[in-house]
């Protein structure tokens, strides 16, 4: 994986007001597989909404002070805290719903700073 100052797997998480630097990729948001562990094939890592992104500083970094990698698409899906993270539904993965429309969510990274 690239060396970074906040990596993550899960873009659910909530990131706000770190200050970050001298790094390779300040924030880097890497979404691909099915889980690890004992979530292996029970979460759609691709397709997690957004968390709340805000408010972070990222400066001096090698590459990139905010970076996604890979396929991020959120959705709404069913996982939740009631479902220890998981997702029980797995077709609201998908990103057309039976009918083919879009099952895309939109989502936002707010006053960050990258220099």
């Amino acid at each position: 994986d690239n060396q970074s100052g906040i990596f993550s797997r899960a873009n659910t998480n909530s990131l706000q007001g770190n200050r970050v630097s001298n790094n390779f990729n300040g924030m880097l948001l890497l979404n691909e597989g099915s889980g690890r562990g004992d979530s292996q094939n029970k979460v759609c890592e691709t397709s997690a909404k957004l968390g709340r992104i805000e408010g972070n500083t990222f400066h001096s970094s090698g590459r990139f002070g905010t970076y996604t990698l890979t396929r991020n698409y959120p959705k709404e899906t069913d996982q939740s805290i009631l479902t220890d993270g998981h997702n029980i539904d797995k077709s609201l993965c998908s990103g057309f719903d039976s009918e083919g429309n879009a099952r895309g969510k939109s989502g936002a990274i707010v006053n960050n700073v990258d220099y």
